[in-house]
């Protein structure tokens, strides 16, 4: 079985998902993606030997003032000429090529599935019609998690048509890096940091953006200062909120507990700051809840659920992790005083963290999902899967 998997770019965070899927010999999956993307790390030259693909142009139709339409004609082009047996499509409803496809897989009664964040919070009114009519083009939609599938039923869409695959990154890859940390390279780290030995850390990982509000974190930091508590945080990552955010730790008087390294790329250098910390404070994330999780670091996320991106239903409260108020800082102390107070307890949740990443979030899980879902939607008769969501 012959399948062509469209995205707009090849992320770096797929490229082991991509590699397990190329390596499949039933189903054959060849990626076709765009080769160009703004803000987001894409696999270029030799890191794609391993995945079948290929590059196309993308260009925007625009319309009204600012917004525009996604079309990749060579995609297009390629779906039609090779008349593949299934085509996974971008679930956007603003992709032109997603549109035409739906309707040339009704046309030609090939399956085309949607890939697709699905729903973030209830939709109603004209949206919602539109955005529907869209999925039930579609013979299947692959979601990132049950939260959004839930929401789509709730709209009226069939559950036999919805197939959770979650979301992934290489936490093999994380877990090789972790191996290469010694104790010796965290102490060294927290030297260079000049963080006491008895000091705690928390640690964001993601783009620092200013709808994220990380501000709050500092002010947290603030008060733990005031109480007399030696508590730091680790900013990996860079955004348009980064010099905002050090100049408001240098106005609190947290210049020295507010310590901004920059991205890293290196998995190996995000595992030494992974081990010196203890928690994870993510704001408006996605990914970056799985990241310090696939280390053990129990993620700190708020309660609005649609600020974060579907990943957020990796974390349980006081089992996988914590949540706390939207924008409240007094939440956010009472929060991270939880995580710290009892240490056996923080170790637990530290544990199940970690596994609920590998069991759930992790590329190989990710891959198996993916197929079982076309098995699922190409061929029913095989009776491959269950609706085990």
């Amino acid at each position: 079985m012959r399948i062509l998997v469209l995205q707009p770019v090849i992320p770096t965070y797929r490229k082991r998902v991509f590699e397990i899927l190329s390596a499949s010999s039933d189903p054959i999956f060849t990626i076709v993606a765009g080769n160009r993307a703004v803000g987001l790390r894409t696999l270029q030259g030799n890191e794609l030997q391993k995945i079948r693909h290929y590059l196309v142009e993308p260009r925007n139709i625009q319309f009204f003032s600012r917004d525009s339409l996604a079309w990749y004609p060579e995609a297009w082009r390629l779906v039609r000429d090779k008349k593949p047996d299934c085509v996974i499509i971008t679930g956007n409803v603003y992709d032109l090529t997603s549109w035409l496809v739906l309707l040339w897989g009704r046309w030609c009664n090939i399956p085309v599935l949607a890939w697709t964040h699905g729903l973030k919070k209830p939709e109603f009114g004209p949206k919602w019609w539109f955005r529907r009519a869209f999925y039930n083009l579609a013979r299947g939609l692959f979601l990132y998690g049950n939260y959004a599938k839930k929401l789509l039923i709730e709209g009226g869409l069939s559950v036999d048509r919805i197939h959770v695959i979650y979301n992934s990154l290489d936490i093999l890859l994380q877990q090789a890096a972790e191996a290469k940390v010694y104790e010796e390279d965290v102490q060294q780290l927290r030297k260079e940091l000049e963080i006491a030995t008895n000091a705690s850390v928390l640690i964001f990982i993601g783009r620092i953006l200013s709808r994220r509000g990380l501000s709050i974190t500092l002010k947290a930091i603030s008060i733990f200062k005031a109480q007399g508590r030696d508590i730091h945080l680790l900013f990996i990552g860079d955004g348009d909120d980064t010099n905002n955010l050090r100049d408001l730790s240098i106005r609190l008087g947290i210049g020295n507990k507010a310590h901004f390294i920059g991205a890293i790329h290196d998995e190996v250098e995000i595992a030494k700051y992974m081990k010196l910390s203890a928690a994870a404070v993510i704001l408006g994330g996605g990914l970056p809840i799985i990241h310090p999780m696939g280390y053990g670091v129990p993620p700190i996320i708020s309660d609005n659920l649609a600020d974060h991106g579907p990943e957020w239903e990796a974390v349980e409260e006081g089992k996988t992790g914590y949540f706390f108020r939207d924008n409240d800082l007094n939440s956010l102390v009472s929060t991270i005083n939880r995580c710290f107070e009892d240490e056996t307890k923080r170790l637990l949740i530290s544990k199940n963290a970690r596994k609920r990443a590998i069991e759930r979030y992790s590329s190989e899980h990710h891959a198996m999902r993916i197929i079982e879902g076309i098995y699922r939607f190409t061929d029913l008769d095989r009776n491959m899967v269950k609706n085990t969501d």
